[in-house]
């Protein structure tokens, strides 16, 4: 895909949002119209973004109503239901969360809370945060191989996987026909259909051989061929999150590569140290 075009699409779709803002827009009908699958602009949006397309509506449509609730004397339950909130209860709840007050006690006060309005994200603003952070990847091309570890099916809202890499590491040496020992992966499975609310799946794992038996409690799964793009993180983990931020959100936008409908995941090797500050993961991405 060209220089640019994944940002302009990211443009289209939250221009879409805003000339669709008083309709029942779902996450789905906005990958349509920008012509992305599902699972590819939900990273790309997110990382662009900073939130969920869910979330951007959801919060556009609390701003606008909040912006109604100032600039007319409409009733509150005709602005709920304009804003797609269902009842006027479900929108007192919404935004009582955000503004810290009632929307009659926000018209009443007749001041606009700027700072907790959700902006229209500008053109000029999604260029600066695609352009922030400079990382090149390796393009390599893996043969397939099996891994086998332990799962994770969830949000991890409550900190599972690193709960879930202590009780594998207990057993990662126990594990039949491990092929390097100096080698574990985290490995996120990617799911079809997908959507918003989709748990992930993730599984802490070791590459095994083929035949090799899955312990009790643990599963085996096979990584087609595949080419990557793999970048290698420096630093603490904790902030893993800037980096999947700046893959999905600038690099993408300028390789001319497209993410692919594959598992991706991280390998860690002996140049990993959680506790240095120069611990090294590298974070392998399906592309084509």
């Amino acid at each position: 895909m060209a220089d640019n075009e994944y940002l302009n699409r990211v443009q289209l779709a939250i221009d879409f949002i805003e000339a669709n803002i008083t309709e029942p827009l779902t996450f789905q009908a906005v990958a349509r119209q920008v012509a992305l699958s599902p699972y590819h602009f939900h990273r790309l949006f997110r990382a662009l973004v900073g939130e969920t397309v869910t979330d951007y509506i959801r919060k556009r449509q609390l701003s606008a109503a909040a912006q109604e609730l100032l600039s007319g004397r409409r009733r509150i339950l005709d602005i709920a239901v304009d804003y797609q909130f269902g009842s006027q209860a479900a929108f007192t709840r919404a935004f009582k969360r955000v503004y810290n007050t009632t929307p009659h006690a926000y018209r009443r006060q007749g001041q606009a809370h700027i700072l907790l309005e959700r902006k229209v994200l500008t053109p000029q603003v999604l260029t600066h945060r695609a352009g922030q952070i400079t990382l090149e990847p390796r393009i390599v091309q893996l043969a397939g191989f099996s891994v086998t570890g332990m799962e994770y099916r969830g949000r991890n809202t409550n900190q599972e996987i690193p709960a879930l890499w202590s009780e594998f590491a207990k057993r990662a040496n126990d594990i039949p026909g491990r092929i390097d020992h100096r080698v574990t992966l985290g490995v996120c499975e990617i799911l079809i259909p997908f959507t918003e609310s989709s748990v992930f799946t993730y599984l802490t794992a070791v590459k095994v051989e083929e035949d090799s038996p899955v312990p009790t409690g643990m599963r085996k799964i096979y990584i087609p061929a595949q080419s990557y793009a793999v970048f290698t993180h420096t630093g603490s983990p904790e902030l893993l999150g800037h980096t999947y931020e700046y893959i999905h959100g600038a690099w993408l936008l300028k390789s001319g590569y497209e993410l692919v409908e594959a598992h991706d995941f991280e390998w860690y090797d002996q140049r990993y140290c959680p506790q240095d500050k120069h611990s090294q993961l590298d974070i392998y991405v399906p592309v084509k």
